[in-house]
């Protein structure tokens, strides 16, 4: 295997780890907020909903949207590259 394919997919696998985490404590904490909001420890699919919708528009999670976008683009990148190196 040539050595700069070695480095695009070690590249990858870098930011796809990195992706895999902020993807998570994203979602971890919007499993919180549906807890929070229905006084449940398994909260229903309309408090998970609710907490969805707020996810996605609320300011608070700003930065963890803007980081994800951010991630998402170079792993887009390198996986488009990836077919023109091999």
């Amino acid at each position: 295997m040539p050595l700069h394919l070695l480095l695009v997919l070690c590249a990858q696998a870098i930011l796809f780890l990195l992706w895999i985490i902020l993807a998570f404590r994203w979602l971890f904490d919007l499993r919180a907020d549906a807890v929070a909001r229905s006084g449940q420890t398994v909260p229903g699919p309309s408090a998970t909903l609710q907490a969805f919708r707020h996810g996605f528009t609320a300011p608070r999670y700003a930065s963890q949207r803007w980081r994800l976008g951010l991630l998402t683009l170079p792993l887009l990148a390198l996986s488009l590259l990836v077919p023109f190196i091999i």
